[in-house]
């Protein structure tokens, strides 16, 4: 993995990429507004090239995005182990196609994000098509603790 910070306009990044250029968890300031990637739909698209990226671009190590990281989603703690409880492993769930990023399919779940397997998913839904908004079906399997995700695989 690699981690950049990078200012631009006087907002700042803070993104995890992947060892092949795809980010996987990004962080963006703007003027006291904080967007992170866990809870809204603003990961970075495609391959990252630090060189082409526009305004100051550093290199920073694990130990100083994570802090960062958890800085910010120290707020959203008390309502995560809330969605760990009421979506407990082994419930069966209904939830819509949110968004695609590198980690697999982003569902909503009522108040709650969930991520499935892309190529899981493909198969049961039958379909090399898969939308936004697309309802789907599925069991809890576990937790993404990093990004507060309930992990479920498709019925």
């Amino acid at each position: 993995m690699k981690y950049i910070f990078f200012l631009h306009d006087n907002i700042e990044y803070w993104i995890e990429i992947h060892n092949e250029g795809y980010a996987l968890r990004q962080i963006i300031s703007n003027n006291g507004m904080i967007q992170i990637s866990c809870k809204t739909d603003c990961l970075a698209e495609g391959s990252i090239n630090v060189f082409d990226l526009d305004g100051e671009c550093k290199y920073i190590d694990y130990n100083t995005f994570e802090k960062k990281w958890q800085s910010i989603i120290k707020i959203y703690k008390v309502s995560w182990m809330k969605e760990k409880k009421v979506n407990s492993v082994g419930k069966v769930i209904q939830g819509n196609v949110k968004y695609f990023y590198p980690q697999g399919v982003i569902l909503q779940i009522d108040d709650s994000q969930a991520i499935c397997d892309y190529n899981e998913l493909k198969k049961v839904a039958g379909s090399n098509n898969l939308k936004v908004g697309q309802i789907v079906n599925g069991v809890v399997i576990g937790y993404d603790e990093s990004n507060m995700w309930i992990k479920v695989t498709p019925l």
